[in-house]
């Protein structure tokens, strides 16, 4: 239901769900069975380690398509706010 009703998704620093619930929503993403915005909150460099794994996948070849342009990655809550406010009407799908 969560999902249904979001414009977007908001991956704050977390754990094994939350990394379970990210790769869904790229999967999802690009699968197309959903166009939502996914933004990765890179807090304090918290996301790094995953940031250079994604990286190394695209390099050898195992994703489909560029990772950035599913997964927005941004450094601090107001960055995020400010991308949402001037993106607001290309969220609604």
């Amino acid at each position: 239901m969560m999902y249904e009703l979001c414009d977007a998704a908001i991956i704050l620093p977390g754990g094994n769900g939350t990394l379970d619930e990210l790769f869904e929503m790229l999967t999802w993403n690009t699968l197309q069975i959903h166009d939502k915005k996914i933004f990765l909150l890179n807090s304090g460099g918290f996301y790094q380690h995953l940031i250079a794994h994604l990286q190394t996948m695209q390099a050898e070849g195992f994703l489909y398509e560029q990772w950035t342009d599913r997964l927005k990655v941004l450094n601090s809550p107001e960055e995020i706010i400010s991308r949402l406010t001037a993106d607001k009407s290309q969220i609604q799908p």
